[in-house]
């Protein structure tokens, strides 16, 4: 992405993750973007609609949030922002044991169990299998 931002972002970052928080962050418009990148405002726009539509990812929507902070802080600061809701600590511990829950059913394997008399879902996983297919190779 563009070195002249006023915010630098690291080199590490997909260059739609880097427009979507100079999008999202800063206010920039598309147009703007697209300009100063050298290509069409289609092009940003689909690259922005891509990062959103992953934003729904808890690990990934984490990462966005803490590049913006790191990054955009000061952005944020100049821009007039709604004030947030108050997160009691119920939800706060919700939240957590969600992130906890989805990261293992993202693990090879893992299978949310969950039938209609039951009080509670749970995260299982075939390790057994895994452990066949190593002792076939």
């Amino acid at each position: 992405m563009e070195n002249n931002m006023a915010f630098p972002i690291p080199t590490w970052v997909p260059e739609g993750a880097q427009r979507y928080l100079a999008h999202t962050e800063t206010g920039r418009s598309i147009r703007d973007i697209a300009r100063s990148a050298g290509c069409h405002a289609s092009t940003i726009l689909r690259q922005i609609r891509r990062i959103e539509m992953r934003r729904d990812d808890p690990l990934v929507d984490a990462a966005l949030q803490s590049l913006a902070e790191t990054h955009f802080s000061l952005a944020k600061d100049q821009r007039s922002l709604a004030p947030l809701p108050d997160v009691t600590s119920e939800e706060e511990e919700f939240a957590n044991e969600a992130l906890r829950i989805l990261r293992r059913l993202c693990e090879t394997g893992s299978v949310l169990a969950v039938a209609e008399d039951m009080d509670k879902a749970v995260v299982v996983r075939d390790t057994a299998r895994r452990a066949r297919q190593e002792q076939r190779s």
